[in-house]
């Protein structure tokens, strides 16, 4: 799993996803990655949540901008973060979103793309 994170954040660059700066691979892997001092969006919630509920309306759109971003510059790239939460949206003081953990991402192909199933398969669905 860190493998394929390091595969695709080595790839990729944009403002609100976490930047990749190298690796080690002397004994451990060691991974090293920007700093967020801001914390995650789910600390963010949960444990200050006189901060979160007093958050201005502003700056939660703005929030949501930053992830919508994020996810449509992940699609340009064909790529599937597949864990996308309030743990793996990082926040700089400023309250920049940086998504990071792409372990479990996946990047499309174009075969998988062809290949794959819309809506329900009938057959496979059981009777109640």
């Amino acid at each position: 799993m860190l493998y394929n994170e390091i595969k695709i954040l080595s790839k990729i660059n944009h403002t609100n996803i976490i930047k990749f700066y190298g690796f080690s691979a002397f004994q451990d892997i060691s991974v090293l990655k920007e700093f967020c001092e801001g914390g995650s969006l789910h600390s963010m919630i949960h444990n200050d949540e006189d901060y979160s509920k007093n958050l201005p309306e502003f700056n939660r759109l703005r929030l949501l901008f930053q992830i919508s971003e994020a996810l449509i510059y992940l699609k340009s790239q064909a790529i599937i973060h597949r864990k996308i939460e309030p743990k793996t949206i990082l926040l700089t003081v400023n309250l920049d979103v940086k998504i990071s953990n792409f372990s479990f991402a996946g990047i499309h192909t174009v075969e998988m793309v062809k290949n794959r199933s819309l809506g329900n398969d009938f057959k496979s669905l059981k009777r109640v």
